[in-house]
Parts: structure tokens; C-alpha cells; sequence
């Protein structure tokens, strides 16, 4: 019991320590919830979580997309996305890298990609896995210059992901 309660305290200061706060997000069938960063914003506009990072400039982001779907395949989603949406709806599209990952208990695939808006250069990061019925696709995107410092709090995010049935 000792060691339990040590641990618990450990956590919690760790927690309070980075100044990081678990999110909770109530949906009609999932409770979701995320770790944000100290100093993120956020922005619910009932499609998208976006959270925004401490201002260096206006475009470092994260973006915490899921939708309810019958067709779960997580292959067939993430070549859709990589190979026929965003390079028809971002110019400049470039897949640097790609891999596989965990979040949540679940398989999650990952890219980083590169793309412009504006004449100006951005770098994603994104990760699409399945859970609970729900395609969740989550990007961090920064200016290309910046995202080397944003990408640790980008993966962080992602990985901090946690999704349950919503009890009714």
C-alpha cells in the first residue's frame, strides 16, 4: 500500500511539475481525454480539438480529429489520406517519413510530411489509429523551421491519447 501511495504521489507531481493537464472531452458514444501542455490553448468548435501552442508565431498547432465509421480499416485509411487527400488539397504534399506506433492500446500509423500555404513551408505530424469505433486522426503542424522544437510535445499529445465507450 506504501508503494502504491508513493507512486501515486510521484505521478501527480510529475503532472503538476510540467505543468501538464489531462484534458476530458465528453462525445455522444466516447469519453476522450489528452494531455495538453502547459501553455497550450484550446478550441472546440464540436468537429475538431484544436490546441495551440504558446505563441511564437501563429501556426503551431495540434488538431484532434475522430469520426464515427463502419468501414475500420486502418491501411486502407492512412493510403487514402497520404496518397489521394492531402496531395490534392495541400500543395507542395511531401512524405518525409512514415512508421507505426502505439496510442491508446491501439495500432496507430504516422507520417511527417511537408506542405506550403501561402508561399510559406510547414512540417506535420500525423497519426491516424482506430479505437472504440472511431478513426481518430491527430496532426501537429508547425512552420518548417520551427517544427524541431514543437515535434517532442507533438508526439507527446498523440500519445497521451486515451478513448472509452461513453457509459449511458
Amino acid at each position: 500500500m506504501k508503494l502504491i501511495s508513493t507512486l501515486i504521489l510521484i505521478l501527480i507531481f510529475q503532472s503538476t511539475a510540467l505543468g501538464q493537464k489531462r484534458q476530458l472531452v465528453e462525445d455522444p458514444e466516447i469519453v476522450l481525454s489528452y494531455i495538453l501542455p502547459k501553455g497550450w490553448g484550446i478550441y472546440d468548435d464540436k468537429y475538431n480539438l484544436f490546441l495551440f501552442a504558446p505563441r511564437m508565431n501563429e501556426y503551431e498547432n495540434f488538431t484532434i480529429t475522430y469520426l464515427e465509421s463502419d468501414k475500420l480499416d486502418l491501411e486502407q485509411h492512412f493510403d487514402n489520406v497520404l496518397n489521394h487527400f492531402y496531395p490534392l488539397n495541400e500543395p507542395g504534399f511531401k512524405v518525409i517519413e512514415t512508421g507505426n506506433e502505439t496510442v491508446g492500446g491501439s495500432k496507430a500509423k504516422w507520417a511527417i510530411f511537408d506542405s506550403k500555404l501561402n508561399n510559406m513551408e510547414f512540417r506535420s505530424y500525423l497519426f491516424y489509429f482506430i479505437k472504440n469505433g472511431q478513426i481518430f486522426k491527430l496532426r501537429g503542424t508547425a512552420s518548417l523551421v520551427n517544427f524541431d522544437k514543437y515535434k517532442a510535445s507533438f508526439l507527446m499529445i498523440s500519445k497521451s491519447i486515451e478513448s472509452r465507450p461513453k457509459d449511458n
